[in-house]
């Protein structure tokens, strides 16, 4: 989504797109190789590890924003 902004705003860089390259095989990856053995754990715990990811996030871009890059 954040993506989709970007573009819309004009401020699409060559890293940007460089990052996204490289991301892309490590998601793709994970994805299925986590469809394929899926890990056992309780619903709550993998709740909690994505809203603490979430709020890593957040966090990074709110600082990124306020530190002016």
């Amino acid at each position: 989504m954040r993506i989709v902004v970007v573009l819309a705003t004009g401020q699409f860089s060559l890293l940007a797109l460089k990052m996204i390259l490289l991301a892309a095989p490590a998601v793709l990856g994970t994805s299925w190789l986590l469809r394929r053995y899926p890990p056992r754990w309780r619903r709550e715990t993998v709740l909690r590890i994505v809203c603490v990811l979430l709020l890593a996030t957040g966090v990074s871009i709110a600082a990124s924003a306020l530190l002016g890059r």
